[in-house]
């Protein structure tokens, strides 16, 4: 764990004092983790500061209602805000257009750096997420944030979400520590647990399509492509169609797989994820990035495809 980041959060720490309003932000296509480390940023600072205005904004999403919900905010409300950015590596993935326009902004992020887009940038890829370093915000806050039992509730989701149940690995002893110490709030983990593991059906559905329909090379490498026209038979979300993603990933022989699903503009996005190799390097290739083992891509079009796929194999056969 880098111990080289106090300075930083003292900063946070007193911009967050600062500002009577605060917006918090988090990245499009929200997971858990991003909703988790949002809503339980949010609900802490609620608590800790009572006669603070605090908003969560972006898109809805509902398959994760039972995290938190969003708020809408004028415009204007973002002249004298203090507008804090959570688990989103570039701006461009930034869910909702206006943070730029608050007085003061704060990303805090587990992913690689590939993009210090606010005026005070706390990264830090030892964490295993977004949820965990709010965690260690407040550890380190010298009792000015208190969380409560909802906050560590969120907080724990996130963690769980991105650590894949704590199987991928980024879960040090610290996020097992982290855990022990929100599970002390007393709220209740294995409903918390069962929510991440629970499925609709149409996403029930769209898992055995997968299954039955997923491409997998001698070499380990395992791929499938999700046009429109299934996405759209199965009137699925984007956060829905992120819940199937590890399910590649369980099969024995699949060392790094690959889901791909076609946009609306005929363009696709790639989501690439490994049990051991590096993957990073050749999603920042193609527009992407993240984490060493776990990175999004864009391809924009079959073409494109085929060499993520070529690289991703050749990647394999070094």
């Amino acid at each position: 764990m880098n111990k080289g980041n106090e300075a930083i959060i003292q900063q946070i720490l007193s911009e967050i004092e600062k500002y009577q309003t605060v917006i918090i932000q988090r990245h499009r296509d929200a997971d858990p983790d991003a909703i988790g480390s949002q809503v339980g940023l949010a609900q802490l600072l609620r608590i800790s500061y009572p006669h603070k205005t605090i908003y969560t904004v972006g898109e809805e999403e509902p398959i994760f209602d039972w995290i938190g919900k969003m708020q809408s905010v004028e415009e204007l409300t973002y002249s004298n805000a203090l507008v804090i950015v959570v688990d989103t590596p570039s701006r461009e993935r930034i869910s909702g257009s206006h943070y730029f326009l608050g007085a003061q902004t704060i990303k805090i992020d587990h992913h690689v750096n590939m993009d210090p887009f606010a005026d005070l940038n706390w990264t830090d890829e030892s964490f295993s997420s977004a949820s965990e370093m709010i965690y260690y915000l407040v550890a380190h806050s010298k009792n000015h944030l208190k969380l409560d039992k909802n906050s560590a509730r969120c907080l724990y989701a996130g963690i769980v979400g991105d650590t894949g149940r704590f199987l991928y690995d980024d879960t040090s002893s610290y996020t097992f520590f982290v855990a022990s110490k929100l599970l002390e709030y007393g709220f209740d983990a294995p409903t918390v647990n069962r929510f991440e593991e629970d499925m609709s059906p149409k996403v029930a559905k769209l898992m055995a399509y997968v299954l039955q329909n997923v491409t997998i090379l001698d070499s380990g490498l395992a791929y499938i492509i999700l046009n429109q026209q299934i996405l759209q038979k199965m009137t699925l979300s984007s956060g829905e169609v992120d819940t199937i993603i590890p399910v590649v990933g369980k099969i024995a022989t699949v060392k790094i797989w690959a889901i791909f699903r076609e946009n609306e503009n005929h363009t696709y996005h790639a989501n690439l994820r490994s049990k051991k190799m590096v993957v990073y390097d050749i999603a920042k290739k193609h527009h992407g990035g993240d984490h060493p083992l776990s990175s999004g891509a864009d391809a924009k079009n079959k073409a494109e495809i085929e060499q993520i796929i070529e690289e991703l194999n050749a990647l394999l056969s070094n």
